[in-house]
């Protein structure tokens, strides 16, 4: 370190205190990035996450671009899939015909329930900051990839790997995103 930089100073309790103020007048508030808890980039000890789940809201969120941004887990039997995994991992759904978990943080996903023939590997949207420019790096590099659509959530991208993994591309609405 130059004699000029000053030591890396953790913001934890800065931010708890910001994020309990935020609570307190009712702004929702959630601040997370792979998997890193943050605030305008300032590091936060991992032992303090516990303390900020408490006082976030999953409505807002800060992707860095190759986030994991949402999952979905295509299942043959929405009330069967919605028990197993309630079961094994927890999880809590608010609507029986709707598939997504109300109590996991990073990242939101759900399931969804898909016809008896169809593929239910799971599927996985990754954060960029271009839809148009990603979509067309796909192709480029010899993978595949469906033409953008933009959805009330945001861009989003099917896409297919060179090597046949799918996976899909996303540029999450504002609303989603601080």
């Amino acid at each position: 370190m130059a004699m000029s930089e000053a030591p890396a100073r953790d913001h934890t309790a800065t931010l708890v205190d910001e994020l309990r103020r935020a609570r307190a007048d009712g702004t929702p508030m959630r601040i997370v990035g792979a998997g890193r808890w943050l605030d305008a980039g300032r590091p936060v000890r991992a032992e303090r996450t516990l303390e900020l789940r408490t006082l976030v809201s999953p409505e807002i969120v800060h992707y860095e671009p190759g986030d994991l941004y949402y999952f979905t887990l295509p299942v043959h039997d929405m009330a069967k899939a919605q028990a197993f995994f309630a079961a094994v991992l927890g999880w809590q759904f608010d609507d029986p015909e709707r598939g997504h978990v109300v109590n996991i943080t990073a990242p939101p996903g759900g399931v969804r329930q898909v016809e008896p023939d169809a593929s239910t590997r799971p599927e996985l949207w990754f954060v960029v900051d271009d839809i148009h420019v990603a979509v067309a790096k796909v192709r480029e590099l010899g993978g595949t990839a469906q033409d953008p659509v933009l959805y009330d959530s945001g861009w989003s991208a099917d896409c297919v790997d060179d090597q046949g993994t799918t996976f899909n591309l996303s540029v999450p609405a504002q609303k989603y995103s601080l």
